[in-house]
């Protein structure tokens, strides 16, 4: 799915399909290391939903927002946006919902986690190797982002998933449950928003499908992006 934000400024979107998945830190050495992504569990996507190919970048949003409030680097417009909180990010959604009457919103946590797996039980998305992530993601420097779609996408085609901008969730933030969940949301309110994929700032352990973030929603920062989720028909409206 394309969505055309007009001035030859479009939105990619792919179809992602229902599923069920195990969610949060495997076995190995490089999930664990995530703290707060320990204690997995099994978790049904009971509905299919599109999602960004790509993170937002500063042209489309400045195309929906006005103006971008990100940090310029050598990539221009077409990097990920940036230094804006989680409030913004939504606000960008709505603007979007209004303009094309589809439901446009942030990704929940495990919808996110679900993408960037693509189907893999490892590490990354594409296998256990740390070694082999400089070919799928900008990780490990000085923080500084690079245009979106430059590495390879995961096996579902979706871009920057791992490093480049880590990106908002919807949900607020809480442990793992113990138990099986069908489309889990988070919690109803809380201290911290979730943020997921890791970032050009960070290293290869913070970077992996299972690794998660808290941050207060009135953050910015240069390495905080986001991508869209946009419901099927068939979505619940009352989500």
């Amino acid at each position: 799915m394309t969505i055309d934000l007009g001035k030859q400024i479009k939105l990619e979107c792919v179809l992602i399909q229902p599923g069920e998945f195990m969610m949060g830190a495997g076995p190995t050495a490089t999930e664990q290391a995530n703290p707060y992504a320990r204690g997995r569990h099994r978790v049904k996507i009971a509905r299919a939903y599109h999602v960004g190919v790509y993170e937002i970048t500063q042209r489309q949003y400045e195309r929906i927002m006005g103006n971008a409030p990100s940090e310029r680097s050598d990539g221009g417009k077409d990097c990920p946006v940036n230094n804006v909180n989680w409030s913004e990010a939504a606000e960008f959604c709505e603007r979007l919902s209004t303009l094309t009457s589809m439901r446009v919103r942030l990704p929940t946590e495990a919808e996110w986690e679900y993408a960037c797996r693509a189907g893999s039980t490892t590490a990354y998305s594409f296998g256990d190797d740390a070694n082999q992530l400089s070919g799928h993601a900008w990780y490990g420097s000085d923080g500084e982002l690079h245009p979106v779609g430059q590495k390879k996408p995961n096996a579902w085609g979706l871009y920057d998933m791992h490093g480049n901008a880590a990106e908002w969730c919807s949900d607020w933030y809480a442990r793992y449950a113990n138990s099986s969940q069908t489309n889990p949301a988070g919690p109803g309110s809380g201290e911290y928003r979730v943020v997921r994929g890791g970032s050009a700032l960070h290293f290869a352990d913070d970077c992996c499908s299972c690794s998660r973030h808290l941050k207060v929603p009135g953050l910015r920062d240069g390495t905080l992006g986001f991508r869209i989720v946009v419901e099927t028909e068939a979505s619940d409206p009352s989500r």
